[in-house]
């Protein structure tokens, strides 16, 4: 910080601070003495007490001096400027104000959200500007959006919207943001600054390196001041979204807390006429889950919404949920190998809540388990879009395919070039559970289904030892080669049904083994029905072609919401403006359609706070919340302090007199 001062002029009454000296000085000058016979005790007195009173003759002085040079400061009106001052008053600048108006700015400290602290921290900002100055807000949401085209002189709309602005429930895009504060600065003349109102949430800026910005200052104003204890729900995971009718389905909640003390809170569950609640106990810094038991009695859409029970943070405490209930699973087959793929279909539909679906070579497969007997690599690209949609593949290999073919649908790499390669085996060799603890196995348990690894093979696809995944395999063979194994929702099946003693597909418990594969491939991640979207998102749905404009509408609990079709011909109907967290109904004709929800940011519900002076630099200057912009721009002046100096120094000669005049005899 540097001291300068506003009244340099005035410099030389610093010379009045002499003046308690120069009375004290002529106070000590001796009178001329006259003897007096009389007086020769009262002098052995005065020489006793003046060896008292002469050190508070010297406390006096010093009191009286300090009070004189304080008074002189006033009237000098010392100013502490920072080291790189921003511009000052009589030069034009051009200011950007990036609001932080992101979820995590709704959070209550005191009276008032972060954002509405923000929001009053740059009207202060504002109406200290010039007529000639030129200004901006750009607010830094989802989408980091100008209030203005281009800097403006209009003050008056600025205020204005700042009085009528409101928190979005989205995630900050910072380098958005800071990419448009720069173009609207460029070419400009004059000082150009940007202040930055956020509450600098740990969770957006830490990973986020401030842009270069040469020739721009740089202030990063706290729009927060303390941290805000925080539990939030942070995910909803179903054991799977394609749900057949009375299966029961398990729904894990997982809560988080954001604070330092342990705490207990109540989950709730609302899905229909059905409600459910769970306690769930948090350690500090850190999560714990709950777990649902649900079953539906019938199809369609299920819309759920799970809540927490309320905190000072409640935007987080509600995620909503929708699961495709089934009447059955559709498992389409299609490959080469024609033995496999009858042998797979007639063991599939004797399961009653299993249709099998024929599958045209090339087409995108419309199904939720597609089986692949004999694949060699064909339509690759097809297929990662359909596993990226949420379907589930079992694939039997062709003889001469690359191992890395099939990992490469996981999304893995081999750790070789290993090839399948067909493989007599000498004699027979049987198989083993390699994972007894997987789902699929647990119909097993009681040994009344049967032994899934029944049977003996004389012939597998071989593969050299080391070139597979460690993890995944559920069954093997007696020397660790893989005969199922589940890499992600990619099935390998190495099991020849041919080549088999005896028939491993004519055994009793090979339809109900086949029929659980199925189920544990469908249990992988896959996509919400109707689509979870992120907040600030426009929410989309595909409709049949001949579908009209004025037959699709989104309803929600505040009431109806502007949809259109995404393009001339297309599909897709979106809704018309983003849309926050909430529960979106789509009605076609007036009747329900769907659902399709979107749920506030995880990421925004740590509320803890950057380090700002880590942030700091040669640029960028940093105001706490109880700063001021005008101190930066102005200076912090010095003489409030000074003339409480001056009043203390009186108070203390005055302090000073009474006691030496009490204590005089």
């Amino acid at each position: 910080m540097n001291l300068t001062l506003a009244n340099p002029s005035l410099l030389p009454l610093a010379a009045l601070v002499t003046v308690p000296v120069l009375i004290h000085l002529f106070a000590r000058a001796r009178p001329r003495s006259v003897p007096f016979s009389s007086i020769r005790f009262i002098e052995s007195i005065v020489r006793k007490t003046a060896r008292i009173r002469q050190p508070r003759s010297w406390l006096i002085l010093l009191l009286r001096t300090l009070l004189f040079a304080g008074l002189i400061g006033i009237f000098l009106k010392p100013l502490l400027l920072a080291p790189n001052p921003l511009a000052g008053e009589g030069e034009r600048k051009n200011v950007i104000l990036l609001i932080d108006a992101s979820a995590s700015m709704s959070a209550v400290e005191g009276s008032r959200t972060r954002f509405a602290a923000a929001c009053a921290r740059a009207s202060e900002i504002v109406a200290g500007l010039g007529s000639g100055d030129l200004a901006n807000i750009v607010w830094v949401r989802g989408g980091s959006v100008p209030e203005f085209p281009n800097l403006a002189v209009n003050k008056s709309a600025l205020q204005q919207a700042l009085q009528s602005a409101r928190v979005s429930l989205e995630t900050a895009d910072l380098p958005g943001a800071f990419s448009r504060a720069e173009a609207l600065l460029r070419g400009t003349r004059g000082a150009r600054e940007i202040h930055v109102l956020s509450d600098f949430q740990a969770a957006n800026w830490k990973g986020f390196s401030l842009p270069d910005l040469p020739g721009t200052r740089l202030v990063l104003i706290a729009a927060g001041s303390r941290e805000v204890a925080n539990q939030a729900l942070i995910e909803i995971l179903p054991s799977s979204h394609k749900v057949l009718v009375g299966e029961d389905v398990e729904l894990t909640a997982r809560v988080a807390n954001y604070s330092s003390q342990p705490v207990l809170r109540r989950v709730f569950l609302r899905a229909g006429e059905m409600t459910q609640s769970r306690d769930v106990r948090l350690p500090p810094w850190n999560e714990g889950s709950v777990t649902f038991a649900c079953r539906f009695a019938k199809p369609g859409e299920q819309a759920m919404e799970f809540t927490l029970d309320e905190d000072d943070f409640p935007s987080d405490n509600t995620r909503r949920l929708v699961l495709d209930v089934r009447p059955h699973l559709s498992v389409g087959i299609a490959g080469t190998d024609q033995e496999t793929a009858r042998r797979w279909a007639r063991a599939l539909e004797s399961v009653d809540w299993i249709l099998v679906t024929p599958v045209e070579p090339g087409e995108p497969p419309d199904t939720d388990v597609l089986m692949l007997a004999g694949w060699d690599g064909a339509n690759r690209k097809a297929l990662q879009t359909f596993l990226a949609e949420g379907g589930s593949v079992i694939c039997a290999p062709a003889a001469g395919l690359p191992l890395g073919d099939v990992l490469a649908l996981a999304g893995r790499e081999a750790a070789g070039d290993a090839v399948f390669r067909t493989s007599s085996l000498q004699g027979t060799m049987g198989l083993r559970v390699a994972n007894p603890g997987h789902p699929v196995f647990a119909l097993f348990g009681g040994g009344d289904a049967g032994n899934p690894a029944g049977g003996k093979f004389s012939e597998r696809l071989e593969l050299s030892p080391g070139s597979w995944p460690d993890e995944g395999t559920l069954l093997a063979y007696q020397d660790g080669v893989p005969a199922v194994a589940e890499w992600g929702r990619v099935i390998l099946w190495n099991v020849s049904l041919e080549k088999s003693e005896p028939r491993w597909a004519e055994r009793a418990e090979f339809v109900p083994f086949l029929a659980e594969l199925v189920l544990s491939g469908r249990r992988g991640p896959s996509a919400m029905a109707g689509g979870d979207f992120p907040s600030g998102s426009k929410i989309s749905r595909d409709f049949p072609g001949d579908t009209l404009d004025e037959e699709v509408a989104i309803t929600s609990p505040p009431g109806e919401i502007a949809v259109g079709r995404a393009g001339a011909g297309s599909p897709v109907f979106r809704s018309k403006s983003p849309l926050g967290p909430g529960l979106y109904e789509w009605l076609v004709h007036g009747s329900s359609a769907g659902y399709s929800t979107v749920n506030f940011p995880a990421a925004e519900s740590d509320l803890r706070a950057q380090d700002l002076p880590a942030m700091a630099g040669p640029e960028v200057m940093t105001l706490a919340a109880n700063e001021s912009v005008s101190s930066l721009r102005k200076g912090i002046p010095l003489w409030p302090w000074l003339l409480g100096f001056a009043c203390l120094c009186l108070l203390a000669e005055s302090l000073v007199v009474w006691k030496a005049r009490s204590a005089a005899p």
